[in-house]
């Protein structure tokens, strides 16, 4: 049974004969009645804390809870941050190995082309000297060998220049003798013989030419091979190129070679023609 303190002062007892005095029952249910009551106070102010308690309790729990969800959200959203990061990371740490790689390997090849297209072009290079070399040792020899004949041509075109002076000045002594007694033999021989020594010099000369034109000046023709074309004209570098020669066209010079080691007598004939008509 649940008392009050109204119920500790409206408590009655029993009259008897040796029973207590009544004024201090009451004062004592009094007094008890004051404590209780204090104590019933305390208790429905300890009971409104703990409510209150209670509900902040509710509140730290629930944010608790809440904490809690968001750091395992958080510790889950940086695992997989981290995760992400490193994979994009090796990604990245890879592509740039494979571009590196790729990198390295075109410049090996690079270098390895320009190291075989250098050693081509030297080899292309000494076999254009080697070939000039014998083509400047063939044209050598056979320039030593028809210097006498060249020599000949010189002799014989002097000879018949002299004729041409000796038969021009008979000419004259004939025109300015009249008696029938002229040497007409000397005459005519003087007039036949320029003639047939300046035949047999242009002939002389002719054949030189021939024999130099046909004769075998670097011993070999293989036109292939040879930096001019059957013209005797240098190619360019896109006849060398055209033909699978040289690419870079070393020797592009077009001068042709035509009269360069060659003496045509007939222009000695000629440069005597204007002294005759004199």
């Amino acid at each position: 049974m649940q008392l009050s303190p109204l119920d500790i002062r409206k408590q009655t007892f029993k009259r008897t004969l040796r029973g207590v005095d009544p004024e201090e029952v009451r004062m004592f249910l009094e007094l008890v009645a004051s404590e209780f009551e204090k104590v019933v106070q305390e208790n429905a102010m300890m009971a409104e804390k703990i409510s209150y308690q209670d509900e902040r309790l509710d509140e730290y729990r629930d944010l608790e809870k809440s904490l809690r969800n968001s750091l395992v959200t958080a510790e889950r959203i940086a695992s997989e941050s981290r995760e992400a990061s490193d994979r994009e990371a090796q990604r990245i740490i890879q592509d740039a190995h494979s571009r590196a790689e790729r990198i390295l390997e075109d410049s090996r090849e690079r270098l390895q082309r320009l190291v075989q297209e250098i050693e081509g072009l030297a080899n292309k290079k000494e076999t254009y000297v080697r070939r000039f070399k014998a083509m400047l040792e063939g044209q050598l020899t056979v320039l030593s060998d028809h210097e006498e004949q060249f020599g000949e041509i010189d002799s014989i075109a002097d000879d018949a220049h002299e004729a041409l002076s000796r038969s021009s000045s008979r000419d004259k002594e004939y025109a300015r003798v009249s008696a029938p007694r002229a040497p007409v033999s000397d005459h005519r021989s003087g007039t036949t013989t320029a003639p047939r020594r300046v035949a047999a010099a242009v002939s002389r000369a002719n054949s030189v030419a021939v024999e130099t034109e046909s004769e075998d000046w670097m011993g070999t023709r293989d036109r292939e091979e040879l930096p001019f074309d059957e013209r005797n004209t240098y190619r360019s570098a896109s006849a060398a190129d055209s033909a699978g020669g040289d690419p870079e066209g070393f020797f592009e010079v077009q001068e042709r070679r035509e009269g360069f080691f060659q003496v045509d007598a007939s222009e000695e004939l000629d440069e005597y023609e204007p002294r005759r008509a004199d």
